[in-house]
């Protein structure tokens, strides 16, 4: 009787054993099956007026875009994982020798129609010799919101007037898609 007994319990604590090395390799290997690729949204342009800047803090920038995912990964949306912005940058264009000594700091946010606004990148501190602010983002999955039409919209924190007339910016920003076919 014993070494059924015995033979039982070799059985399960083999069946267990195996169950727990399986079961995380079958999520490693969803894992390792995840697809990634990158797709910018277009080159935005636009002008800041000086007159405009008596706030402390205002919008710089707001946009609206729409994205096909459809269009993008095809029927196959059940197969979509994440989708989180992987590039925003604000760069001054012209006047070529301006910098972004007039701007403390700056914050991007994502909102669609009836949604709460979600931050995309938390305010961060601009090198006032610079004319480029390359966001540090948040690890957000936006996937619902992107879904409708959405606004994407940067703050500034202002330090002083902007020492010419107007201010010509170029926003670049891409997203990250995460697909996964299990």
């Amino acid at each position: 009787m014993r070494t059924k007994s015995t033979r039982i319990t070799i059985l399960l604590l083999l069946g267990v054993g195996i169950a727990f090395f399986l079961l995380p390799s079958c999520e490693k290997i969803k894992e390792a099956t995840n697809i990634k690729f990158k797709y910018d949204l277009p080159d935005v342009t636009t002008s800041i007026d000086s007159s405009s800047l008596l706030k402390t803090e205002l919008v710089l920038f707001s946009s609206p875009f729409t994205v096909n995912i459809d269009s993008i990964i095809g029927t196959n949306t059940g197969y979509l994982k994440y989708i989180s912005f992987y590039k925003l940058r604000f760069t001054i264009n012209a006047p070529n020798l301006e910098n972004l000594d007039w701007l403390n700091s700056a914050r991007a946010t994502l909102m669609s129609e009836g949604s709460s606004p979600i931050e995309l990148a938390p305010s961060a501190t601009i090198n006032s010799k610079e004319r480029t602010v390359d966001f540090l983002l948040n690890d957000v999955d936006i996937s619902s919101a992107i879904r409708k039409p959405f606004v994407l919209s940067i703050y500034g924190n202002i330090n002083g007037p902007i020492p010419v007339a107007s201010v010509q910016i170029l926003v670049q920003s891409g997203l990250q898609i995460t697909v996964n076919p299990f």
